[in-house]
């Protein structure tokens, strides 16, 4: 059995491959930053306006409604539901409201809020999302495209924010379906191709409205995802994974799609490429790492570590464990910046 943490290897052979051949970033709600980006706590909103009706018609009083949903997210002892109960429960109660409530839940403050939170250099709440879209703008990385499990645009508000400040470089990132991939530049600047796999909410603000297909979240978007293994949105992250250095930000690697895409990469993509003439693909993570600061848990903490680490390895996934808190400086180091001398965790 494979039991180890080869840490430092791992970012090592990451640095390696930056220049090898081109990378694709692979990101989840973890990049986001705020609470109420996170699924938590846009689940929560989604789940407090969903059940308003229920209350009202039960005549619920202000405790019993905070003690069901402290149960709905697990504040209150064991969760009643997991992501996709939540989400297909929040459907049905909604009906025509789903969307319309959804938009407002991703995107709860105004534009110039967020403006003036991605232009703030103190926002170390934005740090993680910041980072990210410097690393997609860093011509030494190679970004060749991004694979999105979100539904939001918080990443190309952060392209532009990194835009504004470089004018010479400019990249466009351009909200990619299957229709759209086209990598030629436009507007005088390098086309960055995001691809939504889970589907496309715009912001309120947004004058050109897209096509964004299907939102998965609800049992049974998830199932008709499962339904097609043909789709665009798998055979799109199967070419990535198979052709290109992948890393994974601010995705727990839990979902069994994602899992499934993984198995085929690791069975069909390496045996390919492993052939005389062929670099072998890289997939890689960065994991936010359990607190080993605390030293009566660090023990138990670098073991967690291992145990993860033993599971991706086996899903074809190179772990690279960090602090939340260094996780920016690693993007920075990534993109060609110093880094500020930060370390991956041992």
């Amino acid at each position: 059995m494979s039991f180890q943490l080869d840490q430092h290897s791992n970012y090592g052979r990451l640095l390696r491959d930056l220049g090898r051949r081109g990378l694709v970033l692979f990101v989840g709600a973890g990049i986001n930053g705020k609470k109420e980006l996170l699924w938590s706590g846009l689940l929560g909103r989604l789940c407090a306006a969903a059940l308003e009706r229920v209350f009202d018609e039960e005549r619920a009083t202000p405790a019993e409604r905070s003690q069901v949903l402290g149960s709905l997210d697990g504040t209150s002892g064991g969760q009643l539901f997991n992501v996709y109960q939540k989400a297909s429960l929040i459907k049905q109660l909604l009906g025509k409201r789903y969307i319309p409530v959804l938009q407002k839940a991703i995107y709860p403050n105004s534009l110039r809020d967020l403006e003036s939170a991605f232009s703030s250099e103190d926002s170390q709440e934005l740090a993680t999302l910041l980072g990210v879209a410097r690393l997609c703008c860093s011509r030494r990385a190679r970004v060749h495209a991004v694979v999105t499990f979100n539904c939001d645009n918080y990443l190309c508000m952060a392209i532009d924010q990194w835009n504004r400040s470089h004018r010479d470089d400019q990249v466009v990132p351009l909200i990619a379906f299957h229709q759209d991939v086209d990598s030629r530049s436009r507007a005088g600047g390098r086309v960055l191709p995001i691809y939504h796999v889970h589907g496309y909410i715009p912001p309120p603000w947004e004058i050109r409205r897209r096509q964004g297909g299907a939102v998965v979240l609800s049992y049974d978007e998830y199932f008709q995802n499962m339904l097609e293994p043909s789709s665009w949105q798998t055979t799109t992250q199967l070419h990535f994974l198979m052709n290109y250095t992948c890393l994974f930000i601010g995705a727990s690697l839990t979902d069994m799609n994602m899992l499934r895409t993984l198995a085929a990469a690791k069975k069909y993509g390496d045996v390919r490429n492993s052939k005389p003439g062929r670099s072998p693909t890289g997939r890689y993570a960065l994991v936010i790492s359990g607190d080993a600061s605390n030293d009566s848990r660090g023990e138990a903490s670098r073991i967690g570590d291992r145990l993860r680490a033993t599971v991706l390895c086996d899903a074809g996934v190179n772990p690279i464990f960090v602090t939340k808190e260094k996780l920016p400086q690693i993007l920075d180091k990534l993109a060609g910046g110093g880094g500020n001398g930060a370390q991956v965790s041992a």
